[in-house]
C-alpha cells in the first residue's frame, strides 16, 4: 500500500513590501507592485507492506516522509541610490513605515525581513501480531525523526539584517493619507483636498537647527 499526496500554493503576493515609486525593474511608477510573497511546497508521501510470515504471526509495516518547506520572499532593504550603505526611510520612522514612508518602496523591518524552514520529517513503524490458541499477542515500535531547518534575517523585534537610514520623523498625529483642506476667498467654497504628501514650514536659515538623523 502506498499514498502519495502534493499541495501546491503558490507564490502567494503579499502587501507587506510595495514598490509604488517604479523602482525595481518591471514596475512603474503610480502602480502599486508587490515585491513580497509567501511560497509554500508541502508533499506526504505514505508506504505500507502487511505480511503474513506464517498462518499465525502478521507483520505490518509503514513509512511516512512529509517535506515542509516555506519561505517569506522580499527584496528587502534595498538602497535607493547606488553606492549608498543603505536604504532610506524618509519622515515615518520605523513605526509607521509601512504607510507613510516617502521613499519608492517600504524598507521597515516588519515587512521587509525574510525567513524559509525547509522541514525532512520521516516516519518508520513496525507491529507484529501473534495469533496462539484463543490469546493475540501484539509487539511494535515506532521512531520518527524530524530535521527542521530554520534562517531569518531580523532578530524577531526591529532590527534587520540590512542598514536602513531614517531621515527624519513623522509626528505622532500627522496621518499622511489624511484629507488636507485649503482655504480660498470669499468668493471660492473650500475645497477638500486627498494628498499623499506632507507640507511643512521651516525657519529661516539663522534660526534653524538641524535635529540628529538616528541610524
Amino acid at each position: 500500500m502506498t499514498s502519495y499526496r502534493y499541495f501546491k500554493f503558490g507564490t502567494n503576493a503579499t502587501a507587506d513590501q510595495v514598490d509604488i515609486g517604479g523602482f525595481f525593474s518591471g514596475d512603474t511608477l503610480g502602480v502599486p507592485a508587490s515585491q513580497s510573497g509567501d511560497p509554500q511546497q508541502a508533499w506526504y508521501w505514505v508506504a505500507g507492506l502487511t505480511t503474513n510470515i506464517t498462518p499465525n504471526v502478521t507483520n505490518d509495516f509503514h513509512y511516512s516522509f512529509l517535506r515542509n518547506w516555506w519561505q517569506w520572499s522580499r527584496a528587502g532593504d534595498t538602497p535607493q541610490i547606488s553606492g549608498l550603505g543603505g536604504a532610506l526611510e524618509i519622515f515615518s520612522g520605523e513605526s509607521a513605515g509601512r504607510y507613510e514612508n516617502l521613499a519608492p518602496y517600504n524598507v521597515n523591518t516588519q515587512q521587509t525581513r525574510t525567513r524559509f524552514w525547509d522541514g525532512h520529517d520521516q516516519m518508520f513503524r513496525d507491529d507484529l501480531s501473534m495469533l496462539h490458541g484463543i490469546h493475540l499477542f501484539q509487539f511494535g515500535g515506532q521512531y520518527q525523526h524530524n530535521f527542521n531547518w530554520h534562517q531569518r534575517t531580523d532578530n524577531g523585534g526591529g532590527i534587520n539584517y540590512q542598514p536602513v537610514y531614517q531621515l527624519g520623523m513623522a509626528p505622532p498625529a500627522l496621518d499622511l493619507r489624511q484629507t488636507c483642506r485649503f482655504a480660498r476667498p470669499a468668493t471660492s467654497p473650500t475645497v477638500p483636498l486627498s494628498l499623499p504628501r506632507r507640507w511643512e514650514s521651516f525657519p529661516s536659515p539663522r534660526s534653524h537647527t538641524l535635529a540628529p538623523v538616528r541610524i
